[in-house]
């Protein structure tokens, strides 16, 4: 594969064979990835959050059953 740089922009090289732009700023890629990584990280505590609220709903149905058998 042959690169050839692209004029507005350092980063972009466009690939002789099938004319793509690719982006070869590593620095850009890291960033993405790290991004991406939290993102997917907050979303996997939020649905801990709801399932430990759902858990605990739970739990307080139980107790209110329990203290309502014994009156």
């Amino acid at each position: 594969m042959q690169y050839l740089k692209v004029k507005e922009a350092e980063e972009l090289v466009r690939d002789t064979s099938s004319s793509a732009i690719l982006n070869t700023d590593m620095d850009a890629l890291k960033a993405y990835k790290l991004k991406k990584s939290k993102d997917n990280r907050l979303e996997q505590i939020a649905r801990e959050h709801e399932e430990i609220k759902r858990d605990m709903n739970e739990i307080k149905d139980l107790l209110k059953e329990l203290l309502g058998r014994n009156r």
